[in-house]
């Protein structure tokens, strides 16, 4: 492929991958491959982002000339020499490498065995992941995650979309087209996490008759105006990925805009309306969403604050209100060591009768055999009204080159 025919191939890239369905992100090491650096330089842990991390992402996967620092991150199993990361060499800012499979593609795996309260214990052979990603040319990049269930059979896609950045000053406006996900959802819980598990406030719909939930992926256009030192602000529309939607889909529209702290972390607004057309036997319904988030680094600890309220309106009905939120710690115990917690509260009214409530821990470990090889344990303990509390435990192997 030539770079000069880049920005003619990409919506082709995007439309066909973005046919397929959803599942969610992880880290992807061929991105640390292609700069020349560890894959702690953008993650708190895997896969974790840290506000490097988040900046790389909003550049269009790649970095600022002499913003990585190679000795950065933890040796673990390995004694790799640092190179030099590419983005500081004298090569022109933002000139992508030869497209080489080991600097663009990614291949991931997730094994799990479960143990639900009332349910049968089993091993889950999980998902193949293959990822595909990076800069094209100085302004066009793109990204399609590729999952294999092994159990089910059949092939789904995440996030598909790509990228157009004006410039690689600080100061920089962007375009992103495709299936994606909103910064503010993706950097505040909803997108790479240490955590197996999503907030229940952003992944859990409010009612059936709505299935949208903050971290539904949307297939659309995204504008943002990028000033990394301080201000970020991004207008979206799309349509929903609701896979048990039925009826006519309609194109939503989101704002949100963040404030950054350096690297010591920053504070997001969000906010989201949309409709769900009217079908067989269930009115239509205007919904709309505004979320508060705030992230915070600490040298050995990362926590996210997170806050939602939302507003059903059934056609010819009384307005249902949704307010919840969330709070995640997630501490470094040792060099290949890892904790995490998180306190979920969701409260949901409902047309008769009183609201319902979600609310409980959730607290995990995980442990780094190498870099690229991790096993996590989560357990969670979450409660909805008039239901004995749900406890569960999950085991995740994840392996990645």
């Amino acid at each position: 492929m030539k770079l000069k025919a880049a920005p003619l191939c990409l919506p082709l890239f995007v439309t066909l991958f973005s046919t397929l369905q959803v599942r969610p992100a992880q880290a992807v090491p061929a991105f640390a491959r292609r700069e020349g650096v560890k894959c702690q330089m953008c993650h708190f842990r895997l896969p974790e982002l840290n506000e490097d991390g988040h900046s790389y992402v909003r550049r269009g996967l790649r970095e600022a000339r002499g913003g990585m620092a190679p000795q950065m991150g933890m040796e673990m199993g390995t004694k790799e020499v640092a190179k030099t990361p590419v983005a500081s060499t004298a090569r022109p800012l933002g000139e992508a490498l030869p497209l080489e499979w080991q600097n663009y593609l990614t291949v991931m795996g997730h094994h799990t065995y479960e143990a639900r309260r009332h349910a049968k214990a089993g091993f889950h052979p999980g998902m193949i992941d293959g990822w595909i990603g990076g800069p094209l040319d100085p302004h066009w990049s793109g990204v399609a995650n590729v999952a294999f269930d092994i159990e089910a059979g059949g092939v789904d896609v995440e996030q598909a979309y790509a990228q157009f950045n004006t410039s690689w000053s600080p100061h920089f406006a962007s375009l992103r087209f495709g299936q994606l996900l909103p910064f503010a959802v993706l950097f505040n819980g909803g997108g790479a996490a240490m955590p197996l598990s999503t907030p229940v406030v952003l992944e859990t719909p409010s009612r059936a008759q709505n299935p949208w939930a903050p971290a539904t992926l949307l297939r659309g256009v995204e504008i943002g105006m990028v000033d990394l030192p301080s201000w970020n602000a991004y207008v979206g529309v799309g349509e929903p990925q609701l896979g048990d939607l039925v009826g006519a889909s309609h194109t939503d529209v989101y704002a949100s805009a963040e404030y950054l702290i350096g690297e010591k972390g920053a504070f997001s607004g969000y906010g989201y309306v949309g409709k769900i057309a009217s079908s067989a036997g269930q009115p239509a319904i205007d919904y709309e969403r505004v979320a508060l988030f705030a992230n915070a680094y600490l040298p050995r600890t990362k926590g996210v604050l997170g806050f939602l309220w939302g507003r059903d309106k059934p056609a010819g009905d009384k307005a249902l209100d949704t307010t919840g939120g969330f709070l995640l710690a997630d501490v470094l115990l040792a060099e290949r060591w890892a904790g995490y917690a998180r306190y979920d509260y969701a409260n949901r009214e409902a047309p008769v009768g009183d609201a319902e409530t979600t609310d409980g821990p959730t607290v995990g470990v995980s442990f780094w055999a190498q870099t690229q090889v991790r096993l996590t344990l989560e357990s969670q303990f979450l409660q909805t009204t008039s239901t004995p509390r749900d406890r569960s435990a999950i085991v995740e192997l994840m392996w990645a080159f």
